[in-house]
């Protein structure tokens, strides 16, 4: 289990939630134009998704995923690395990211890893969405080589 929901989605049913007009002060992405961004990051990355969950609440309103990755660089038997996606329509919380060995993505609102990242849903969202996702999943190699090594020295 990758997030704590209790109606998960699959990725047809997430493509059929409306997104709402937007304002001049709230501009809401679509919950499945925010997964397919995170695929094509993680893919320009060399991350494969080996599993994934969607769910949504409120109507469709809030939205929580959860990926499981692997790389090149970041496979293990003991470990791996996850991350976590939110996103939501009625302003309640920001667009947000969280990766690392462990996740927490829950629809009570907890959202924590080793890596978190948020941006509000203003104006610009869409143009600085890349960049915070880049950002976030850059880290990712360096969060694995970190946990390895103090793994390494616990043994």
């Amino acid at each position: 289990m990758l997030i704590y929901a209790k109606n998960k989605v699959d990725s047809e049913q997430l493509a059929g939630v409306q997104t709402p007009e937007g304002t001049d002060s709230h501009t809401p992405i679509p919950h499945h134009h925010l997964v397919k961004m995170t695929r094509e990051t993680l893919g320009r990355a060399g991350l494969e998704v080996t599993e994934e969950e969607h769910a949504l609440a409120r109507g469709g309103q809030r939205y929580f995923g959860g990926f499981a990755l692997k790389g090149q660089d970041v496979t293990g038997d003991d470990r791996r690395i996850v991350l976590g996606l939110r996103n939501a329509h009625d302003k309640s919380f920001a667009a947000s990211i969280a990766a690392g060995n462990q996740m927490m993505v829950c629809e009570n609102l907890c959202f924590s890893s080793d890596i978190t990242l948020a941006r509000k849903h203003t104006q610009n969202i869409f143009n600085d969405l890349p960049f915070l996702f880049n950002k976030a999943i850059g880290q990712i190699q360096q969060t694995w080589d970190n946990q390895g090594k103090r793994i390494e020295a616990y043994k």
